[in-house]
């Protein structure tokens, strides 16, 4: 059973079920396993909203964005993501533990550009910075499934 249909199983029939995914039409190539190891799928606006109708009679798919500044941060570190993802493979092969020491390893290298920008992510932004739409999910950076029995 999915976990979809495990939610439509146990929801009240007056539930509603949220969900929310990056983006995968703007962060992976076709085929590409997501880069965040802690996440087991991410889904295009067109094939959340199919895993949704599979068990949901009312489905909204919308999206959701940043405001200028971070939508052009996220599409930055997407691009970054992109070029080195013909080296996923060996780079899943390094155990979680070390992935700091192997992030650090690379600012270093860099000269420590990137992480002046990230270092002040959480405190600079806040919920004010991200707003829905309705309309043109696909070019959104996160997705937001909006279900009812």
């Amino acid at each position: 059973m999915s976990f979809v249909e495990e939610v439509y199983r146990v929801l009240k029939r007056s539930g509603i079920f949220i969900v929310t995914t990056p983006n995968r039409a703007y962060r992976l190539r076709p085929g590409q396993k997501p880069w965040n190891r802690f996440h087991v799928r991410e889904y295009s606006a067109c094939e959340l909203e199919n895993v949704l109708r599979s068990s949901f009679r009312d489905v909204h798919v919308w999206g959701i964005r940043g405001n200028e500044e971070v939508q052009r941060m996220e599409m930055e570190n997407a691009q970054r993501a992109l070029k080195i993802a013909p080296f996923e493979p060996l780079c899943r092969l390094i155990p979680y533990p070390l992935e700091g020491l192997v992030r650090i390893l690379g600012r270093v290298r860099r000269g420590n550009k990137r992480s002046d920008s990230n270092r002040n992510f959480i405190s600079r932004y806040g919920l004010g910075d991200y707003y829905v739409v309705r309309d043109n999910a696909r070019e959104s950076l996160d997705l937001l499934g909006i279900s009812r029995k």
